[in-house]
Formats: C-alpha cells, structure tokens, sequence
C-alpha cells in the first residue's frame, strides 16, 4: 500500500519529526510506501500525482482551510481512499467529520466521545499515538561517551523552566548529571536556531537542522545516551489553561532503549507502567529521595529497567502502532 502522511517539515526538531520517521520506518518495514506531505505541497496535487490508499493527518492540518479540504478528502474516499486523524480536533471539524463522513478512524488519548458528543463514537479509537521506534530504541547498546549518573535529553523550553531549577539544577551540584537538547547553549539559541527557520523558507534542506542535533545527541545515538546513564530524566509539559500533563515520546523511547526512567508526575502514565517498571515522584520533595535511592540499589533499578523495557518492545513500539491502525482499517 502506500500510505501519504501529513508533516508540515520532515527536518524539524519536535516530536512530530521523530514520529513521522518512527512510523515510515515500521510501514516500510511491513512492505509499504510512505510519502510526506510538506507544507510546500498542495493537498489536491499530491493526492492525484501518489495516488496513496491511506492518509493520515498528525498535526491540525484540517482545522484550516476545512471546507476546501472537505471537498477534496471526499471525492479521495470515493475512489476508495482511507483517512486517519490524530492530532488538533476542533468542534467544527467534528461536525463536517460527521456530516462528510471523510475520517474513517480518529485517534484521541483521551476519550474523545466526552469531548465531542455529537461525533460517531464507533469512528474514535483510544491508542496513543507516540511510540519507541525498534530501529533507534530497541537496538540500543551503552558508549562510554554518555555514562553519568543522571542525563536528560530535551530543550530548554520555558514551559519546564520550574521544573529545571527545582529538580534537575539542584541535582546536577549533587550528582554527575549531562544535559543535551536544544537552546541550553548560546551559540545553539542565538545563532542556530534563527538560522534553521530563515533555511526552513529559503531551502528546506534540513542543513542546520542536522547541524543543531550533531552538536547534541544525533538521531542514531539517542537510545545509547539513554542505556549509558544509570537514570535518564523525563519531564512533561503543562497544557495550557490547566495543570496537567500529557505523555512525550519520552516514556516511551527511555525504556525502550535500556535505560531507567524517573519522571514527573502524569496519572495516564499509569495506563502504561506499573509502579514496578517505571518511577514517578508526585511533588519535587519527593525526585531526591527516589533518585538517590534508586542510585544506591542498583539492583532494583536494573529489574524495574528490564521489565519497562520488556513492555514497550513487546506492546508501544512504532511497528505496534501500525499493525493496530491497519487492523483498524482492514
């Protein structure tokens, strides 16, 4: 089959980049052909020129320009074309979704029929989107480069600002502790990052892109960093207007790897992980007592480790994600 997936910009930095690569990766594994659809791209076009059986849309691509796309998505369906959603959901594009009937499956972490009463409920499928990808993840082996007590992989992004001054700061005067990830240093924050966006309009190569990750920890050695630290660090953001937190590719990707996870607190985290396999503290009191204990029984740390990574190589892999979806859809 080939399948057309929605990614404004397959460089990028986000989530959203890893995910697309995650899920090109296992449809190809499965036999299929993936094509992106960028934000240089025309809808319409792409659709006539790679004439795909499946599109899926990741990111609120429909929610603007809907009743063009509307008209363009249902003549796709009628030459027997399949649509999933994950992503951006707004009531009005509920509504056309239920009067065009043009999203065959929508994807939602939570229970999306509470949210929008008026859409079909058997058209919603609860499965997270995010996953570990087999290929970066779960052939990961430990390098020297990256052993430390604690690491932690992601950018300094102002929405965990508190986060890192009263948790990660404090331990790293404690422990040997490596910080990788995006604007942490400033030559990455004044110069490469307004660099990728004035190269994102002009080229769209992905030149300073692949220059930002090479100055921290490449794609390919992601899982590594995260097998060679004793703990590796996951901190969620706060959606807006509310003080809760949805799951990051993180919790995924960090056991997946081989490493051992200490998160913030996110109840849905649960729905995945058992105490057992993955440490969450409730309040910041609480991270020096579980990382300092953790440290000091390795033991412990290393059979809740494995049964972690057991669980997302056997069940939230990005292979997993797509043998779900295509069961869905056949």
């Amino acid at each position: 089959m080939k399948i057309l997936y929605h990614i404004l910009y397959p460089y990028g930095l986000g989530d959203d980049r890893f995910t697309y690569e995650g899920y090109k990766n296992a449809f190809e594994d499965f036999g299929h052909e993936v094509y992106p659809l960028t934000e240089k791209e025309d809808l319409l076009k792409t659709l006539t020129s790679f004439k795909p059986d499946i599109f899926i849309e990741e990111g609120g691509f429909l929610i603007h320009d809907l009743e063009k796309k509307i008209d363009v998505l249902r003549n796709f369906k009628r030459q027997g074309g399949k649509v999933v959603l994950h992503g951006a959901m707004s009531p009005e594009l509920a509504l056309a979704i239920k009067r065009d009937e043009i999203v065959d499956v929508y994807f939602s972490e939570v229970d999306p029929t509470v949210e929008f009463q008026s859409f079909p409920a058997y058209r919603f499928k609860k499965m997270h989107w995010l996953a570990a990808s087999r290929k970066i993840h779960g052939t990961a082996k430990p390098i020297p480069k990256y052993n430390c007590d604690i690491i932690y992989i992601g950018a300094n992004l102002p929405k965990k600002r508190e986060a890192f001054e009263r948790i990660l700061f404090p331990l790293a005067k404690k422990y040997h502790v490596k910080i990788y990830g995006f604007g942490w240093d400033f030559i990455d924050r004044n110069f490469l990052h307004p660099l990728v966006k004035i190269e994102r309009t002009i080229f769209g190569s992905g030149v300073i892109s692949k220059l930002r990750l090479m100055r921290q920890v490449p794609i390919d050695l992601e899982g590594s960093a995260y097998a060679s630290a004793k703990i590796s660090i996951n901190f969620h953001e706060k959606q807006p207007g509310a003080d809760i937190r949805t799951i990051n590719a993180r919790t995924f990707k960090i056991p997946a790897s081989g490493g051992f996870e200490v998160c913030d607190y996110v109840p849905q985290i649960r729905e995945f992980f058992d105490e057992d396999e993955l440490a969450m503290p409730k309040i910041n009191r609480d991270w020096f007592e579980v990382v300092a204990y953790y440290l000091a029984h390795e033991e412990e740390r290393k059979v809740m480790q494995s049964k972690a990574t057991a669980k997302v190589l056997k069940e939230h892999t990005f292979h997993n994600r797509v043998h779900t979806l295509l069961s869905l859809l056949s």
